[in-house]
C-alpha cells in the first residue's frame, strides 16, 4: 500500500483501525502499531494515535510515508482489496466532477447485474458511483442521494468524470452527451509511432476473434470517429492525445490498437486478429490511459465549464524513464 488517500468501504464499518491496517496494508501488528504511534496516519484529515479506534464507512484514511521500512506480511494474500481515494475536482447543486483512480470501476452495467440474484448484487466490488454519496457527504455535511454517472471510464483508466445529482442534471448532461457536447480528451502512451489523424470507423461486438473491433460488413455497428494528436516521441514508445467526437466502448483502445500502435499495458486490444500481441516494452501494470480534459455545459446555468487533469504518476514515471533512456549523450 502506497502512501496516499484511501477509502473506507461501507461494508467495512466499524472495524477498529489497527485491524483494517492489517488487513488493507498486508503487514503485521507490530508495523501497523509502528504507523500509528509515528503519526503517519490521518483519518478525515485528523491525525489518529488510537489502534482501536472504530472506523466509519465512507471515511477518508490518507497514509504519511513510514520513517522507517516495514515488511509485508506475506501470509495476508487474501486480503481485501482497498481502493484509491477518488478526488472531487468540483461539486455544486447539480454536477460532481471527480478524477476516477484506475483500478475503480465506473459503475455496474446493467447487464453484469441481471447476471446475479438481488442477494448476490450485495457481494460485487463497490464502484464510484456506489462510494460517491459517502464521499461527497463529508464535503457537503449533508446526505447525497441521488448520484448517477452521466459516462464511464473502464476500470483501469484514469481521469475525470461528470456525475449528476439530480434526475434534471441527469436528462440535461445526457440530451449534451447524445448531441455531442461534450469534449472529452485522453494522454495515452503508446507503443511504437503514430501519426496525426483522425480515425474512423465502425465498431461492432466481434470483429472475427471474440474481441470489440472495427469492420466494413456489420450493418449494426456503430460509428467511432477519434482525432489522434501526438505529443511526443521517446523512441519505443510516443504520448499522445486523443479527442473524442464519439463515446463507443473501448473506442480508444481499439482505434489505437488497429493503428498498430497499441496502448501501452493494453492485453486485449494490442493484437491483429488471430495475430500475436505486440511487444510491450512500458512495464506499466495498467492501461496507459487517463481522462485529462472534460467540457460541458452547466446544466442549470448554461455556462460552459471544463476541467483538467494532471498525468497520474504512474504514466509519467514511464514518460520520465523513457525520456531518461532516449537522451542524447553529452
Amino acid at each position: 500500500m502506497k502512501p496516499g488517500n484511501y477509502y473506507v468501504r461501507k461494508q467495512d464499518a466499524g472495524i477498529q483501525l489497527l485491524a483494517w491496517l492489517k488487513v488493507s496494508l498486508k503487514l503485521d501488528g507490530g508495523s501497523c502499531n509502528q504507523l500509528i504511534a509515528a503519526g503517519c496516519i490521518f483519518i478525515d484529515k485528523k491525525q489518529v494515535r488510537d489502534p482501536k479506534l472504530q472506523l466509519k464507512g465512507g471515511a477518508r484514511v490518507f497514509l504519511k510515508p513510514s520513517p522507517k521500512p516495514l515488511k509485508t506480511n506475506k501470509k495476508k494474500a487474501e486480503a481485501r482489496v482497498v481502493i484509491a481515494m477518488p478526488e472531487i475536482i468540483y461539486f455544486d447543486d447539480d454536477i460532481a466532477i471527480v478524477e476516477k483512480p484506475s483500478g475503480l470501476t465506473t459503475v455496474h452495467h446493467a447487464q453484469d447485474k441481471k447476471e446475479f440474484s438481488e442477494r448476490d448484487r450485495k457481494f460485487l466490488p463497490s464502484t464510484l458511483q456506489d462510494i460517491l454519496p459517502d464521499i461527497l457527504s463529508v464535503h457537503t455535511k449533508k446526505k447525497v442521494p441521488f448520484v448517477r454517472a452521466v459516462h464511464r471510464l473502464d476500470k483501469e483508466t484514469s481521469g475525470v468524470l461528470v456525475f449528476s445529482l439530480n434526475k434534471k442534471a441527469e436528462s440535461s448532461l445526457g440530451k449534451q452527451m447524445r448531441e455531442k457536447k461534450f469534449t472529452r480528451r485522453y494522454i495515452a502512451l503508446v507503443r511504437g509511432q503514430i501519426e496525426n489523424q483522425e480515425i474512423r470507423s465502425i465498431l461492432v461486438r466481434d470483429r472475427g476473434d471474440g474481441r470489440r473491433g472495427s469492420s466494413l460488413k456489420d450493418p449494426d455497428g456503430e460509428l467511432a470517429v477519434t482525432h489522434v494528436k501526438k505529443i511526443e516521441s521517446l523512441g519505443d514508445i510516443s504520448v499522445v492525445e486523443c479527442e473524442l467526437e464519439t463515446g463507443r466502448t473501448h473506442q480508444v483502445r481499439i482505434h489505437l490498437g488497429e493503428s498498430n500502435a497499441p496502448l501501452c499495458g493494453e492485453k486485449i486490444y494490442d493484437r491483429p486478429i488471430n495475430g500475436r500481441p505486440k511487444p510491450d516494452p512500458s512495464g506499466i501494470d495498467r492501461i496507459a490511459l487517463h481522462a485529462c480534459y472534460l467540457s460541458l455545459e452547466h446544466p442549470t446555468s448554461g455556462k460552459v465549464m471544463s476541467w483538467k487533469s494532471s498525468i497520474p504518476h504512474d504514466m509519467q514515471g514511464v514518460i520520465e524513464r523513457f525520456r531518461e533512456k532516449n537522451k542524447a549523450p553529452e
